[in-house]
């Protein structure tokens, strides 16, 4: 199994750079105004001494190229690690730009021909990877896995290529049908890390795998987005977002970790760097639906609810059962004070996910922004039995009970809040409103009290404690 790490060990960089070095000098043929040229003739020009007998700078290499690549093309696609080669040699942007225009595209529909050579298949598949183009990629790393049905390299490359384009699911089934052709590889860090769950695995032993993979294998992106995912679950966003730009500058194209790093910049109210991050994903893969829900709900925090709809009304053209876009747009019209739409967007959500106690508590708003606090207990109690450590159905259902002057009961469920949520400082106002109500100012005092301690800018907290003061 020590091939899993040779496998990026040998970056398609590696082999490019090895090939060139075995190609010096242009190649002198009399028919050259015929011959293509190759990205190494090309390499080999600009990296040569000036001034010379032919040239007498840089410049004038450059402009000879594009003059020589117009007329003669190149034999070969432009890859992202051949641009990178040529950069390095002082390609400027405009002679990539002409490369760009008179290189084969890379990867030619036309060009999917029938064959038994799972090589074939592989190197073409390791192309489109490097360019980004993860369903061709897909498709090829398949036909090849077909050809050769046990091939740990050709699973464990469709496996990271899923991976790369958000298909865990899948990237998950092809890491353990590897362990299943090979029990023994199940105890290396790199599956252990690629493998990694933080709802079930121990974040210790996800961070340890990962960064054994970090140190054995630095120029691999996957490991740094898990070390990413692991950051963001312990809640430490600058670390997470470290680690998540890593990845990405290790794969440009790696449109998971945009989605990732996007929702912890909005998370810390960036919401420039989030738009930006979202609107990169959805660049990459405009058919996935949930980084244009990501996107409109920067715009609902920005408080642009009219963009905010547009994004999520996209996300639901692309998917009619995307229940959480359904969710969204309802939590925005009851912001817009549209309730019965509201209503119905949330019908429709729980039509779609009947077990998830969020969307039945955004209902019980929307209910009870309307008036109907008989309805919206029963949609919080419903959350409640879903999901009985969710401190914001609790939290709404003392609200509704503090509507209908059931303060008991309100105090109730803001104690159970805050013994989920200890730090919930709304929970502590509201409580103290109901221990207010109940004319017990000592607790609500105290109660007021904590509510500024924990936010120190809480008005509404202020005031009351303010107010009850004076009434003591």
């Amino acid at each position: 199994m020590i091939n899993l790490y040779h496998l990026f060990c040998l970056s398609i960089r590696s082999i490019i750079i090895l090939s060139l070095l075995t190609l010096v000098g242009f190649q002198q043929t009399t028919n050259a105004q015929q011959t293509k040229l190759s990205y190494a003739e090309i390499i080999t020009a600009l990296n040569s001494k000036v001034p010379n007998s032919v040239f007498r700078n840089k410049s004038e290499i450059i402009n000879f190229l594009i003059n020589d690549i117009r007329k003669r093309k190149i034999d070969k696609p432009l890859t992202k690690d051949i641009e990178e080669l040529l950069r390095m040699s002082g390609a400027t942007n405009n002679l990539i730009q002409v490369i760009k225009e008179n290189s084969p595209d890379l990867i030619d529909e036309k060009a999917k021909d029938t064959t038994s050579d799972a090589g074939f298949y592989i190197k073409r598949a390791d192309e489109a990877v490097s360019y980004g183009k993860y369903d061709y990629a897909i498709s090829d790393y398949t036909l090849a896995i077909q050809i050769d049905k046990k091939n740990i390299e050709y699973i464990f490359k469709r496996g990271i290529t899923y991976h790369y384009k958000g298909l865990i699911d899948l990237a998950i089934k092809d890491y353990e049908t590897i362990i299943s052709i090979n029990p023994s590889s199940a105890s290396l860090d790199i599956m252990k890390c690629l493998l990694f769950d933080s709802g079930k695995d121990s974040l210790d032993a996800g961070l340890s795998s990962c960064n054994s993979v970090v140190k054995t294998i630095p120029n691999f992106s996957l490991p740094y987005y898990k070390l990413g995912i692991i950051y963001s679950t312990q809640e430490k966003n600058d670390e997470a977002i470290t680690y998540y730009s890593k990845a990405l500058e290790l794969n440009k194209y790696f449109t998971q970790a945009y989605g990732n790093r996007g929702t912890l910049y909005l998370n810390i109210s960036d919401y420039s760097r989030a738009l930006s991050d979202f609107n990169k994903a959805i660049e990459l893969l405009p058919e996935e639906a949930r980084y244009f829900v990501s996107r409109g709900n920067v715009y609902s925090e920005q408080k642009n609810n009219a963009k905010a709809l547009e994004e999520y009304n996209k996300a639901i053209n692309l998917n009619p059962r995307y229940a959480y876009a359904y969710t969204q747009r309802g939590r925005t019209y009851v912001d817009d004070k549209k309730f019965d739409l509201a209503i119905e967007d949330l019908n429709k959500a729980i039509e779609l996910d009947r077990t998830n106690d969020f969307i039945y508590v955004n209902r019980a708003i929307a209910y009870r922004e309307k008036g109907n606090t008989d309805q919206a207990l029963i949609d919080c109690t419903k959350a409640i039995e879903l999901n009985p450590s969710s401190s914001f159905a609790y939290f709404h259902r003392g609200y509704v009970y503090g509507l209908k002057n059931k303060h008991d009961e309100a105090i109730s469920d803001y104690t159970k809040t805050i013994e989920l949520n200890p730090k919930d400082y709304f929970a502590y106002n509201n409580r103290g409103a109901s221990y207010e109500n109940k004319k017990d100012y000592q607790r609500a005092i105290r109660d007021f009290g904590k509510a500024l301690e924990l936010n120190p800018d809480f008005e509404v907290a202020k005031k009351n404690l303010e107010r009850v003061r004076k009434l003591k």
